[in-house]
């Protein structure tokens, strides 16, 4: 019935319950399981110092202008 099962996770605990039945469900049909973790850009971008003029200082940099 399925071929593939795309899950979102973020670490929460609804998020870990959807994990554990994505999982079931793959087993269950024969199916594959793709996660997928969207972080916004700025929280990322106080994180961590580029190098620069790396590709991802010009998109941070594009992201505060």
């Amino acid at each position: 019935m399925f071929k593939t099962i795309l899950v979102a996770v973020d670490g929460s605990e609804p998020s870990n319950l959807a994990q554990d039945l994505a999982l079931r469900l793959a087993a269950d049909q024969h199916a594959s399981v793709v996660f997928v973790h969207a972080v916004e850009l700025s929280k990322v971008a106080a994180s961590f110092e580029p190098f620069s003029g790396s590709n991802a200082s010009l998109a941070i940099d594009a992201a505060y202008d």
